[in-house]
């Protein structure tokens, strides 16, 4: 009787360890679930596109503005700017003419400032995404913001201009038209940050 009780305690004692490392796997799941959401690339959607690029071209409305989003949670805070038909200096022709999309990211004041690394330099990725319904088809067309050593952009601080960086030639109006990158009056632009080997926050 005393060996029955035992073997029934062991096998007790088994089952509960199986339990506990079952939703120790489940909880290490979550976590690297709850990672990824937090490191996932922003999307913006842009809808009446049609109405957007003749805004541009008639220079009633030549850049449009995302939500604010952050690189990460606790990351820094930035929006991005679209220039449907092409970002131009003052000081260029008003007559000038330009066939691609401009775009830029900014970085905004944000609520972890004080405890990131400054200056921002991540590497960034810009995509315009392919609406193909065949996914195997789909050709986003993507282009990489990169820092050098001793580039990057400075902290920004209530009352001055929060810096910017970005791609002028984005993407060609012919590629834009040509590929299944506008869907519904709709277009996507996704914007990724690499992984980073130097510290994000501060000391």
């Amino acid at each position: 009787m005393k060996d029955l009780h035992l073997q029934l305690a062991c096998r007790g004692l088994v089952t509960m360890s199986k339990t506990i490392a079952e939703q120790a796997e489940k909880i290490s799941l979550l976590e690297e679930r709850m990672e990824r959401l937090q490191h996932s690339p922003f999307v913006w959607k842009i809808s009446n596109f049609s109405a957007v690029m003749e805004a541009a071209r008639t220079n009633q409305q030549r850049v449009i503005v995302s939500d604010s989003f952050y690189s990460s949670k606790n990351g820094y805070k930035l929006v991005l700017e679209l220039y449907p038909d092409g970002y131009l200096a003052e000081n260029n022709a008003e007559d000038e003419k330009v066939d691609f999309m401009s775009i830029y990211l900014r970085v905004l004041v944000g609520e972890y400032d004080g405890r990131l690394v400054w200056p921002f330099k991540y590497t960034v990725v810009i995509s315009l995404l392919n609406l193909n319904e065949f996914a195997k088809k789909r050709r986003h067309l993507s282009q990489e913001v990169q820092f050098s050593e001793t580039e990057g952009l400075p902290r920004p601080y209530q009352g001055t201009v929060e810096p910017a960086c970005g791609l002028w030639k984005f993407v060609l109006h012919s590629d834009l038209y040509s590929g299944s990158y506008i869907k519904d009056d709709t277009i996507f632009i996704k914007v990724a940050f690499s992984e980073q080997r130097e510290r994000l926050f501060s000391n």
